[in-house]
């Protein structure tokens, strides 16, 4: 819980996607005040309407939205370049 999360490959309203996000919410009863680390959900941009937007952010999940899968992969390699694991 120390680490925010994005996750990569899940619809917008996946099921296990939404069990994830509604037990955390409960657990650790997210306030807009929270401290706690931020969600993020990569979709693409024909994926994305403004009722999901307003249900992910209850749950504290940011959507980014891109409009290829090109600059999906280079989100992730810029993620990967500047925030790479150490072994």
């Amino acid at each position: 819980m120390r680490y925010s999360v994005l996750f990569v490959g899940y619809g917008g309203y996946d099921p296990h996607l939404e069990i994830l996000l509604k037990e955390l919410a409960y657990y650790f009863k997210f306030t807009s005040s929270s401290n706690l680390p931020r969600y993020f959900l990569l979709k693409n941009d024909s994926e994305v309407n403004i009722l999901m937007e307003r249900h992910k952010k209850i749950f504290r999940t940011e959507i980014i939205s891109t409009s290829t899968y090109d600059e999906q992969l280079s989100l992730l390699k810029d993620i990967q370049t500047k925030f790479n694991r150490k072994k």
